[in-house]
């Protein structure tokens, strides 16, 4: 059984084990949600190399250690020792940080699922570690969608919106009206509002008409 989390990056202090292609995929992705990285790998992928220079990541040139886990939210193996895996999977967990080793599922606590990210947007599909290319495509399809609709300009006003309804509503029913009146709305209809001057004069003409 799964339970899919989203976490606050912000919060996340991440170690990354391995340095070769799969980890600088791995390092680009948290990096890109804002995580705060540490590598340890004797050698790096010139890519990554490169890449944890510019973004000034921390990186420990040598091989895992025993305690290495300690201080971390979250620990990512990217390596082809199955001895390494293995030490590092069970030092997390008798340490109940979460750990995905990657490929290993037998040896993870958690599934990087495929998502596909457009500002305030995110939407993640997995197959539970069972068919990761199954997910891939998935991803490719919703990120057309995205793309073709009005969700994308759509998120953008949701949090606005959100905003305004916090600030002005104390009842749930009542913002939950008010969403559902925004959601009625068009890709045409929303391209006329300015962003950096939300219609709030409008929102609560809705509000006081939604609740009559």
């Amino acid at each position: 059984m799964f339970l899919p989390l989203v976490f606050r990056t912000d919060n996340i202090n991440t170690l990354v084990i391995g340095g070769g292609k799969v980890a600088y995929r791995k390092v680009k992705d948290l990096n890109a949600a804002g995580a705060e990285l540490m590598v340890i790998s004797p050698r790096c992928h010139p890519g990554l190399e490169t890449f944890i220079i510019e973004k000034d990541i921390d990186w420990c040139k040598r091989k895992f250690r025993n305690g290495d886990t300690d201080g971390y939210s979250l620990v990512i193996v990217a390596t082809d020792d199955d001895k390494v895996n293995q030490k590092v999977s069970t030092e997390a967990k008798n340490s109940g940080i979460p750990i995905n080793v990657v490929d290993k599922p037998e040896l993870s606590t958690v599934y990087f699922p495929a998502t596909v990210r457009k500002d305030s947007l995110l939407i993640s599909v997995s197959t539970e570690g069972n068919a990761p290319f199954f997910a891939r495509e998935m991803k490719k399809k919703i990120s057309e969608w995205v793309e073709d609709g009005e969700w994308e300009l759509k998120a953008k006003w949701a949090a606005k919106l959100r905003a305004f309804s916090v600030a002005h509503i104390d009842k749930t029913d009542q913002r939950e009206k008010l969403f559902g009146k925004f959601m009625e709305l068009t890709a045409d209809e929303l391209a006329e509002w300015n962003f950096a001057n939300p219609p709030e004069d409008l929102w609560k003409k809705w509000f006081d008409n939604l609740i009559v």
